[in-house]
């Protein structure tokens, strides 16, 4: 919960992300070596992201969080008789709400900027 302010950071990188993609994708098109250089690090880098895959992590981090913190709140049960765990259940709900009202503020910001980006063309 300390840490929520700084979630909404994210919706900058997220709104700014389809169009990265398509700017690299374009390059990857039009420039030969940028499409060898990433084709050379795909097949020597196992295991390892591409970059493609680490351009959208950031956008699919804090719905990764909600999900989290979820199976959390399912695998965490409250209990009447022991106050730290009531209280450890309060804060997951809390911190839950906290990450959806942001994943939805984040997504708004997404929606907003593909509109803007179809009236501008």
């Amino acid at each position: 919960l300390d840490f929520a302010a700084f979630f909404r950071s994210y919706s900058v990188y997220s709104t700014n992300y389809a169009g990265a993609q398509l700017m690299l994708d374009k390059m990857i098109k039009s420039r030969g070596a940028l499409r060898n250089f990433l084709a050379y690090e795909s097949r020597h880098q196992e295991g390892e992201m591409s970059l493609q895959n680490l351009l959208i992590a950031p956008v699919q981090r804090i719905p990764r969080y909600a999900l989290l913190l979820d199976e959390l709140l399912k695998n965490t049960p409250p209990s009447e008789d022991d106050e730290v765990q009531q209280r450890q259940h309060e804060e997951l709900k809390e911190a839950l709400e906290v990450v959806r009202r942001t994943a939805t503020y984040i997504n708004d910001r997404i929606h907003r900027g593909q509109a803007l980006s179809k009236v501008l063309e």
